[in-house]
This record gives structure tokens, C-alpha cells and sequence, in this order.
């Protein structure tokens, strides 16, 4: 059986350990995770892979892989020098090797660099950027490289995506294979002696994020079986549409690795105040209305946040900064109105109270997030909204509704000013305990993407509609703006997602578009909403939808107060005509 052997020697920065993955990035392993190359190359190639740590280890592999070495194997020339020129013998006598570089601190001068150097190809300091758009001076690290050589190490490729990669430089006795479109170099091979080498300056086009685009995978696994030598029949070729398939429709599943763990299951992660209650009623020192003295009722709340108890804010501070796998946190135990008028009829009725302990924790919660907002065609841009079950909408898809479900979604996905956060402040619990809010978190999501959906996710190839309350004449799906459904750090995305108003534009598309809302129905977690509790969703890491539940319209009925947050209200001056906290974006539908 042929052996792949990965060095793990020299700080790389990716490991086949899954385990080790998770020791190194215990938040975020897909940073540093390559076990599912190793998965592909085994189920595959028929490969056996080996992580190695010593050149003694080294003759017993075919092909050596060197994933982006941080730094000299021990920090000692000597044991460097030895084992230099163990790996030199090793593909002297026909091994093959693959150094995957890519970009590093100047003057970092690693073993891969230096190997790849003696081998005929210098990995250099020089980063890949693809140039702007017209109009455009922002440079793209993301590069598409169509201009490909025909060789057996890039059989089956037609375009990979390169991702912060550097340029390479070859010797004469050593070939570009795969350049930008700029013609720098970014996959080069050569040979040593009997062996073969390989070289590509950008190692994270081969990670989990990337993995899926284009002919990637279809690249590594080319050039693994070139390496371990085809033409003596030792190896057979990756075949395209196999790898296509495999990474496409989730033969491959990246619930495999063990930093994947189960699924999150039982309850959001809560923050209990109960037991400073009587502390947090005294901060409630307010006579004034939220709806006719907003702005000084929002800097009375933003006061009060700052003399709340430390672990409170320390928690909430760490769900702003790191959110969670739920994108979502529920607090508990907050004081209530001492006395709570029946549930209105209409979401703008304002019964009568005297007191506003449910806007005061909203005000106070929304002010550790950012701003508080409103939008004009959301109950006129009301800061504080009523959401409560209305009979002539019992059966609609809106937040007025009680006898059918709301599926999981972005809040406004279709909108260019989508709020940061939801608030959900429960005064009246659902009498019959069967209204479940449900919250899915993106982080759970990835889990269970196939890396070509996920890559087919950060395409801008999904038309959302723009909902009927915003001007839309009926509210259908695609009638509203192009977008990408992931955006952001591709190991750690942000995502706008509407499965009632959001369609693919093409095939792909709308099959990755499938897969990640059935994603979102797998990772679920049903809240079951109490009097006084107050749930903070991440609405651009998390999804969020409601069960059917009982309503009997006799006011007593479920009632909730929403508000939604901005991280930076400034950012969207342009989208607020009357300088207030409305966004008045205006869509023509």
C-alpha cells in the first residue's frame, strides 16, 4: 500500500490529527485541520497516511508531505543540516515529495523553504493578489488560475482558487505549472534525482473553507498520485468527477473529525441573574416613557448597564466579542412588571402600564451590543415592538402568526442595514408552554457543509426576496437582491439566510442552498421561553424561527417585546434620512 507521510515536526501549521487540530485552536480547528485530505487521499488514492516525526521515520513513506513549516525542525542548524539531507537522499532514490507553502513572516527561512529551494523551486516572500475591478483599488488575496499546464500532476484540473498564496520562482530544470493571471507562479514541479517534487505557494487552498472550490481537491489528490508515480502503475489517478462527487454530495462528511463533536443539543448557553435580582431592580430608577422620552430612556438604560453586577457584563461582553456555537444567549431571572396588563390584539397597541421593566432590560441589554434601532416599515420604526399571535394572521408566515411554524431564518436577510442583533423579552409565556422559539448557530452548520456547498455558499448566486411589509406586492421569493448567503472569514463566517424568500441562481446554487437549510433543521435548539426571560440572537451567526402554539385571543395569550441592535449605528448614516435610530432604506419592488 502506498504511504503518504505528513511531517509534523517543524510547527507546521496543519495537521491530519483531529485531535491535535483542537489542542492547537480549540474555537476554530479548521484553522490548522487537514485530516479531511488525508481522509480523501485514503478513501481515494487507497493510500495509508502517516504523520511523521523524526527523518528516521522517513523512508518508510512513498510521498512526504510538508504542510507550511513554521519554522527549522528543533531551532538546531545541525539536526536541520542531517535532516535536509535525509530528505534529499530520500526523494534522490525516487520518493516524491509535496512542500505546501505559504505566506510567512519575512525572513522566516523554513525547512520546506529551504528544501524547495535545493529542489529546484524557491517559494519567495512575495504575496499573490489578484487585481481590482474596474473601479475598484481593493486587492483580492482570492485568485482564480485558469492557465494550467497539461501534466499528470494536474490532471482532471481546469481552475483552482488560490488564497493567500506567495509566488514562486523555478530553477531552469523545473516546471510552472499553474500561474495567476498575472503569470506568477503558484504550483511548480520538478525533479530530484529518481524522485518528483512539488511545490505550491498557497496552503489554504486545500483547507476546509477552500477545499470545495473549483478543481482544488482534484489538484492534491493529482498531484499526490503523480508523486507516488502512475507511470509504474503503483497508483491510479484521482478521476475528477469522483473527487467532484465525493466533496460535493457529502460522501465525505465533516462530522468526521473528532473536533466536530455532537451536535449541540439541550439548552442555549444561559446567563442566570435571579440571584442579584433585588440588586437589578434597584437600578430600575425611571419615571420616564420609552415611547415619548426614548432617547433619555436609552441613556438612562446605557447608565445602568455599567453598574450592573461584573460576571454579567463580563458574559454578555463575551458573547458580543465571541458569540457562541448557538448564536445565541439566554438570560434569565431579570425582574418583571410587577403588573402586566392582558396581552393587546394588535402588535401597536399600547396597553396601559406603570412601569416599563421590559423596555428598561431591552434599552440596558441593546446598549452593551451597540444602538438601538428601528426600521420605518417595522411597526413605523418603533425602538420596542410588541410581537403577539393577531387572529387575521394566524395562519400567515409573519411574527403575528400561531398556528404554523416559522421556519429558521435572518432577520431582513434581503436588507443592506441587517440588524447585528435580536432582543426577545418575554412578558407573558404561552399558556399552554408549546411556543418554542428556535435559534441554529452557523458555527453548527459548517459541520454538517460539504465543502462544495460551503464554497458554493460565499458565491454571490442567491437572490432574496424582499419581504411584503417592505414594499414587496407579494412578498415572493428572488424579487430582491443578489447576495451571498456565507461572507466574511471563510473559517469563521457570517451568513444571511431566508429559505421562504431566498432562491439559488443556478443549479449549484440551489443545491447548496438545500443542503444548509437542512443544516440549519439538524442543529436547532428549542428555547421555551419564561416570564421575564430575555434571549440576545446573533442574527449574523445564527438563524432563528418559532413552533405553532395555542393561541385563544382572551389576553392571555404569548407576548414578547423585540428590539433590534447595530453593532455601529454611524456605519449606516446614509440609510437613516432623519439622522434618528429608523433605518429608512426605501426598496423599489
Amino acid at each position: 500500500m502506498t504511504v503518504f507521510g505528513y511531517t509534523e515536526s517543524h510547527q507546521e501549521r496543519w495537521t491530519i490529527s483531529d485531535s491535535e487540530a483542537s489542542m492547537r485552536s480549540p474555537r476554530e480547528p479548521e484553522r490548522c485541520a487537514f485530516g479531511h485530505l488525508a481522509w480523501l487521499s485514503g478513501e481515494i488514492l487507497g493510500a495509508e497516511n502517516r504523520r511523521i516525526f523524526s527523518s528516521q521515520e522517513i523512508p518508510a513513506t512513498d510521498v512526504l508531505v510538508i504542510a507550511q513549516p513554521q519554522r527549522l525542525s528543533n531551532g538546531a542548524s545541525s539536526a536541520d543540516a542531517d535532516e535536509v539531507a535525509a530528505i534529499l537522499k530520500f526523494v534522490e532514490a525516487g520518493a516524491g515529495i509535496f512542500i505546501i507553502a505559504g505566506h510567512c513572516p519575512a525572513g522566516r527561512l523554513s525547512v520546506g523553504t529551504r528544501l524547495a529551494a535545493l529542489l529546484g523551486i524557491h517559494v519567495t516572500e512575495n504575496r499573490l493578489f489578484s487585481a481590482p475591478a474596474e473601479n475598484d483599488c481593493l486587492l483580492s488575496d482570492s485568485i482564480a488560475c485558469s492557465s494550467i499546464m497539461k501534466h499528470q500532476a494536474t490532471r482532471g484540473v481546469r481552475q483552482i482558487i488560490c488564497h493567500r498564496g506567495v509566488a514562486l520562482k523555478c530553477a531552469e530544470e523545473s516546471l510552472s505549472v499553474i500561474s495567476t493571471p498575472s503569470g506568477e507562479t503558484v504550483f511548480a514541479i520538478s525533479s530530484y534525482g529518481s524522485g518528483r517534487v512539488a511545490v505550491i505557494g498557497s496552503s489554504e487552498l486545500f483547507a476546509l473553507p477552500h477545499v470545495g472550490e473549483a478543481d482544488n481537491a482534484v489538484l492534491y489528490l493529482s498531484t499526490l498520485a503523480w508523486l507516488a508515480g502512475t507511470e509504474a502503475d503503483r497508483i491510479d489517478p484521482a478521476p475528477a468527477d469522483l473527487v467532484h462527487r465525493l466533496v460535493i454530495e457529502n460522501e465525505y462528511s465533516p462530522r468526521t473529525p473528532a473536533w466536530a463533536g455532537p451536535m449541540p443539543t439541550g439548552s442555549v448557553p444561559t446567563l442566570s441573574a435571579g440571584e442579584v435580582k433585588r440588586e437589578l431592580l434597584r437600578l430600575y430608577r425611571t419615571d420616564l416613557d420609552p415611547y415619548m422620552q426614548a432617547e433619555e430612556f436609552l441613556a438612562r438604560a446605557s447608565l445602568a448597564y455599567h453598574d450592573l453586577p461584573e460576571f454579567v457584563r463580563r458574559k454578555v461582553m463575551e458573547f458580543r466579542n465571541e458569540s457562541n456555537d448557538f448564536g445565541a444567549l439566554l438570560v434569565t431571572g431579570l425582574p418583571a412588571d410587577p403588573v402586566l396588563p392582558p396581552t393587546p390584539d394588535e402588535p401597536s397597541a399600547r396597553p396601559h402600564r406603570s412601569t416599563y421593566m421590559s423596555e428598561f432590560w431591552l434599552a440596558v441589554s441593546a446598549s452593551s451590543l451597540g444602538d438601538q434601532v428601528g426600521y420605518a416599515q417595522e411597526s413605523s420604526g418603533a425602538l420596542f415592538q410588541n410581537v403577539v399571535p393577531t387572529k387575521a394572521n394566524a395562519a400567515s408566515l409573519s411574527s403575528q402568526s400561531s398556528q404554523v411554524l416559522l421556519d429558521l431564518h435572518t432577520e431582513v436577510a434581503f436588507h443592506p442595514v441587517m440588524p447585528d442583533y435580536i432582543l426577545l423579552y418575554c412578558l407573558r409565556p404561552a399558556r399552554d408552554g408549546d411556543a418554542m422559539t428556535l435559534v441554529s448557530g452557523t458555527r453548527s452548520m459548517l459541520q454538517l457543509l460539504p465543502p462544495g456547498h460551503r464554497a458554493s455558499l460565499f458565491r454571490r448566486a442567491f437572490r432574496t426576496g424582499i419581504d411584503h411589509s417592505y414594499g414587496s406586492a407579494n412578498g415572493h421569493a428572488g424579487n430582491g437582491p443578489l447576495v451571498c448567503v456565507l461572507h466574511g472569514d471563510p473559517f469563521d463566517p457570517l451568513m444571511r439566510l431566508d429559505p421562504d424568500l431566498m432562491l439559488g441562481d443556478d443549479a449549484e446554487a440551489r443545491a447548496a442552498l438545500a443542503e444548509i437549510c437542512n443544516a440549519s433543521k439538524a442543529c436547532q435548539a428549542p428555547v421555551a421561553l419564561a416570564r421575564s426571560d430575555l434571549l440576545i440572537i446573533d442574527n449574523r451567526r445564527a438563524v432563528h424561527g418559532r413552533s405553532p402554539f395555542n393561541a385563544y385571543y382572551d389576553g392571555q395569550d404569548r407576548w414578547l417585546q423585540r428590539s433590534f441592535v447595530l453593532r455601529d449605528l454611524c456605519r449606516f448614516s446614509a440609510h437613516r434620512p432623519d439622522g434618528d435610530r429608523v433605518i429608512g432604506t426605501v426598496f423599489a419592488v
